[in-house]
């Protein structure tokens, strides 16, 4: 599953159960029990599913290595690298526990409030973890992405192809650069671009359950002739048809269109 916001996440869930007749309306009973898992891509290609059970320890990613490509370019960036946890009482003046808090470069420091703990220290119970899923992923250290929108299962070997629509950061946070183009690095016309792009995931031993995958980019976004461009924008639903072919949807602003600054 894609959670198609700024900074969202990709989300995988195994049941406890299996399917027996996939036309079984019954399979519904399937999602009763089972286990949500958030992606932790990292730079190297390699990946993880984290678990969103009260046992997971917490360990969220650093504002200065979300932002580490636009720092490295400019010095600074967008929005201070956020990333949005749980507020609690006592962590960082907060006198409540509900809603978010903020963690950004300015204030990076309080992540030492959030680490060395397990999300049972956060949350009640296992619903509450679910209720809040976008929070407490960010807290066990899943990746903060660009827009996931459309995940497809490859009926042929099995990978699964993301559609990340848009690498800007914004209000919900900033997807990890160091995985993601935020930006434009460089002023050339021809800069790779932040339209987001068609990832691709292989669990490990082709086993979808696999806690462990490898991640790589399949086709990047951006105008034919821009440095890695596929000649598609913010690519957003994808469909594969029964020869293997991959079919995508574009989900670019007109505001945006011929845009070479951005």
């Amino acid at each position: 599953m894609g959670d198609d916001r700024r900074g969202g996440h990709t989300w995988k869930f195994v049941s406890d159960g299996i399917v027996s007749n996939p036309t079984d309306p019954s399979n519904s009973i399937l999602f009763d029990s089972g286990t949500l898992y958030a992606a932790r891509l990292n730079p190297d290609g390699s990946g993880q599913w984290i678990p969103l059970v009260p046992g997971t320890p917490t360990n969220p990613i650093l504002p200065s290595e979300l932002a580490e490509a636009e720092l490295n370019a400019f010095g600074e960036a967008q929005r201070d690298g956020r990333i949005r946890l749980p507020q609690r009482a006592g962590i960082a003046g907060a006198e409540e526990n509900g809603g978010s808090f903020i963690v950004d470069l300015t204030n990076e420091g309080v992540l030492s409030q959030y680490q060395g703990q397990t999300l049972a220290d956060f949350y009640p119970n296992q619903g509450a973890i679910l209720v809040d899923a976008f929070l407490a992923a960010n807290l066990v250290g899943a990746t903060p992405t660009a827009r996931p929108e459309d995940v497809e299962v490859h009926p042929g070997d099995g990978s699964v192809f993301i559609a990340y629509t848009d690498g800007g950061p914004g209000g919900d946070g900033y997807p990890d650069s160091r995985i993601f183009v935020v930006s434009k690095y460089f002023a050339d016309v021809d800069a790779i671009q932040s339209f987001g792009g068609i990832y691709r995931i292989i669990e490990t031993n082709s086993d979808a359950t696999s806690l462990t995958f490898s991640w790589s980019v399949f086709e990047q976004s951006g105008e034919d002739g821009a440095i890695n461009g596929a000649g598609f924008a913010n690519v957003d639903n994808l469909e594969i048809d029964t020869l293997g072919n991959i079919w995508g949807v574009t989900d670019m602003s007109t505001s945006s269109h011929n845009g070479f600054n951005t």
